[in-house]
């Protein structure tokens, strides 16, 4: 999809004083064409990603799991979905604070780029999501879950459904006292 040269490309045509920072990964390849009035610093295979996310005003990128990382450091995003396998999570991008534009990234970084009103309400929103405890959440959902079906299912539909009685029983404790 040349995500990339695509952003540097809508970011060299627009006014203001500003410099582009691109991160490239093993797998992609060089920008080309990324000629215009703006300075393009290129790093390759980037160890440590959080020093230039904490220097960004705005990232683009697509919508995999740097969008959460992004996200923690508090960068307002632009992304796209590249892969199939990325269409699901654009509900947790936009959820984390990140900007999809559905008729292209183009779109999406002209309007958000000088958009300050946007990117400080974006910056409040990724601030406000628990990244941290994830496991636990998940966690809560499904025994939540699972305890409300099991509680609304008679004694015979339970042994039914080969639940074995200590599951059960384990289920009913509350989450925080395992």
């Amino acid at each position: 999809t040349k995500l990339s040269l695509r952003a540097v490309q809508a970011l060299q045509g627009m006014a203001g004083d500003f410099a582009i920072q691109v991160i490239l990964g093993p797998g992609t390849a060089d920008l080309q064409s990324c000629e215009g009035p703006h300075q393009v610093r290129v790093a390759r295979d980037v160890r440590l990603m959080s020093p230039f996310m904490l220097a960004a005003d705005l990232a683009v990128t697509s919508c995999g799991r740097t969008i959460y990382e992004l996200a923690a450091c508090g960068v307002p995003t632009v992304s796209q979905p590249v892969n199939a396998h990325e269409r699901h999570p654009m509900a947790n991008a936009e959820s984390c604070g990140a900007l999809i534009h559905k008729s292209g990234i183009e779109n999406a970084i002209h309007q958000a780029m000088p958009n300050l009103t946007w990117r400080t309400a974006a910056r409040k929103q990724q601030m406000s999501v628990d990244l941290q405890h994830g496991a636990d959440r998940f966690w809560e959902i499904v025994l939540g879950t699972y305890r409300s079906r099991m509680r609304d299912m008679t004694r015979f539909q339970r042994e039914a459904t080969l639940c074995p009685t200590s599951l059960w029983q384990e289920c009913q404790e509350p989450y925080e006292t395992r």
